[in-house]
């Protein structure tokens, strides 16, 4: 398919991180409207914990788990950046060298500014799981989904249409936590089928692993605890006497150079 004929975003929108999370503030003649906003996926999810293992992580240490996570978090994004250059026709040569942000080189001693080799395990992985699939039609890749009458939005990874069939695909580096990753997704199918009219038929996580393996794994589409896990996020950051939320606030950037 061509690149030119994928689907667009149907509202601009400016993503803006505040006190309560991201959330996705719509752009009207170049300026933020700020009552016309939907939280991301992301930040709703944050109400559902991830289990003892997820916790006894963070109980090691705040800082170190932030750290790592941060870099985690910036590996999958290059992996997702690798493979959107890679479905727009583009050959990637992991041999280059890129400019890996000062906070993970110094708190992750060895790394150097060569792309981390378990990025091309992780790229070679998808190609495989790319070659096993039967002439795909690619209808979008990493498309902002916004729409300011629905109370979530979010970045999809991947959406093909195989043999007929329109598969929502999102991309993992990390871990398998089915019951959170099926209700992202299927935030994804409603903001889908609300602004194309596309009926999107599977749902679906690849994972991608360090060792060249891919694993793609079935979502089930949860509309009544995606529901749910709003209404729960939206009690839980509500005042108690008004239920109502806070006005979005935008975090200020603070500063990292100093001089006297």
């Amino acid at each position: 398919m061509d690149t030119k004929s994928r689907l667009e975003p149907k509202f601009i929108s400016k993503r803006l991180d505040t006190g309560l999370g991201r959330v996705y503030v719509l752009v009207e003649d170049g300026e933020l409207v700020e009552s016309e906003f939907s939280y991301s996926a992301t930040t709703l999810l944050g109400v559902i914990d991830k289990g003892v293992g997820f916790l006894k992580f963070y109980s090691q240490g705040y800082e170190q788990a932030q750290a790592h996570g941060m870099y985690r978090a910036w590996i999958g994004t290059l992996v997702h950046d690798i493979i959107e250059k890679l479905l727009e026709g583009i050959e990637m040569d992991l041999s280059s060298r890129i400019k890996v942000p000062n906070e993970y080189r110094n708190t992750h001693i060895g790394i150097s500014e060569n792309i981390p080799p378990e990025v091309d395990r992780r790229i070679e992985a998808f190609v495989d799981w790319w070659n096993t699939l039967d002439e795909p039609e690619i209808l979008a890749v990493e498309l902002l989904l916004f729409d300011p009458e629905y109370y979530v939005a979010g970045t999809l990874d991947l959406l093909i249409r195989v043999n007929g069939k329109v598969m929502l695909v999102d991309f993992k580096t990390g871990k398998k936590y089915e019951k959170t990753q099926s209700i992202q997704l299927t935030y994804y199918k409603n903001l889908i089928e609300r602004l194309y009219n596309i009926k999107v038929d599977e749902l679906a996580c690849l994972f991608l692993t360090d060792k060249g393996k891919y694993k793609y794994e079935l979502m089930n589409y949860e509309p009544e605890i995606a529901e749910i896990t709003y209404h729960l996020f939206r009690y839980k950051n509500s005042t108690f006497k008004t239920q109502k939320m806070p006005s979005i606030k935008k975090l200020k950037e603070k500063t990292r150079i100093f001089k006297l």
